[in-house]
């Protein structure tokens, strides 16, 4: 149904930074399937000691599948509904890289507040 590709400005520091990939779709039972991966980048650049000083640990990456309520499959539509393409040739140093793709071409969204909440609520979802 979509794959969303996400990543932390280039101003994000280590152990801060990440990227994301969500794919998510329609089950037959009306429930939303999910792939979560997260990676965190750059933390090759501190020592273990920084990682944990930060609240962090040595494997923060994290890679889960499985499915969620119906709720969030009517969420994830809504959103999809309200969301127009727009152009990214070249992203300034201070935003976030978004990528979605329902099938088609990927494109980043006009809305990506609404895309940062919806895939923060849903990653909290899935963690609980």
């Amino acid at each position: 149904m979509i794959n969303i590709k996400f990543q932390t400005s280039a101003l994000q520091p280590a152990p801060y930074a990440y990227a994301l990939q969500l794919d998510l779709k329609e089950e037959k039972e009306k429930t939303l399937a999910y792939d979560l991966e997260i990676e965190f980048l750059d933390r090759d650049s501190l020592t273990e000691e920084e990682i944990l000083e930060e609240g962090f640990t040595l494997s923060d990456d994290l890679r889960l599948k499985g499915s969620l309520p119906q709720t969030w499959l009517e969420e994830l539509k809504t959103l999809i509904s309200r969301t127009e393409q727009t152009e990214k040739d070249e992203l300034e140093e201070n935003e976030d890289l978004w990528l979605l793709d329902t099938g088609k071409e990927p494109f980043y969204p006009k809305n990506p507040r609404q895309w940062a909440d919806f895939t923060e609520q849903i990653r909290q979802a899935i963690l609980e």
